[in-house]
Order: structure tokens, then C-alpha cells, then sequence
């Protein structure tokens, strides 16, 4: 996604390979999903990546310090890349 403000929605879906990109954008949620790709959320408003199910299989996740992210989780239980609104610094590189 480029450039898109508010009312985008990616909700309930099996996300896999290829990876979600998103730039400059504001308002847009993913939310409830199945995620098997990376991730990337560059810009400075604010988006949402919460409340998914995270295969991370070596794939690599960056979310900008405005984006929101939480309640995800694992086959294990909560994502170790979840973080309060107070730690907003979040970078992962799959091994």
C-alpha cells in the first residue's frame, strides 16, 4: 500500500509468502489475521498490526514507531515482537 488514508481494513485473512508492505500510509488495520510473510510499515501516522496469528518462518518484520502492535501471537503463545504504546522501537529479522 501507498499512500492510503483511513478505511482500509485487512481483517480475517490468510496472509502467505510474498510480504505486506505499507508506506506513508494512516489508518490502515490488519487486524485477526493468519501472517506467513514479512512485514514492513514505514511513515510517520498511525496504523495497526494486532490481534494475529504470526508464522515467522525466517521472514522479517519492521514496523515505524507510530504503528501499533499488539496482541499477536504464536503456535508458542504472545509474540515476542508485541510492544506497549511506551516501547515503540521494534525491528526483527527472522533467523
Amino acid at each position: 500500500c501507498l499512500d492510503v488514508e483511513y478505511g482500509m481494513m485487512v481483517n480475517a485473512c490468510a496472509i502467505f509468502y510474498g510480504g505486506v508492505r505499507l508506506r506513508a500510509c494512516k489508518g490502515v488495520q490488519i487486524a485477526n489475521c493468519q501472517v506467513s510473510c514479512g512485514v514492513d510499515v514505514q511513515g510517520r501516522h498511525a496504523n495497526a498490526f494486532v490481534n494475529n496469528m504470526v508464522i515467522e518462518e525466517g521472514y522479517e518484520f519492521r514496523f515505524d514507531e507510530s504503528t501499533m502492535v499488539s496482541g499477536n501471537f504464536t503456535s508458542e503463545g504472545d509474540w515476542r515482537f508485541n510492544r506497549s504504546p511506551a516501547n515503540t522501537t521494534n525491528s526483527f529479522h527472522g533467523s
